[in-house]
């Protein structure tokens, strides 16, 4: 694999698909992807993703409010 272009061109995409209809020769550029964060979360990492709300809709009178 090679690096080609930094930045995605969808132009450029549709247009080497669209070739390869005729050539026979299909290009695909699949931009890399940034490395994840694997750290473990803290207390307060957790608690900001909380919110503090419920979203349980298993029962009937969720969805009557």
């Amino acid at each position: 694999m090679r690096d080609a272009v930094a930045d995605a061109d969808l132009g450029l995409q549709i247009d080497l698909w669209r070739q390869g209809y005729s050539t026979g020769r299909f290009v695909l550029h699949v931009p890399r992807l940034p490395r994840m964060d694997l750290r473990e979360l803290s207390d307060a990492d957790l608690g900001d993703l909380a919110g503090g709300s419920s979203t349980c809709c298993c029962g009937p009178c969720c969805c009557r409010a």
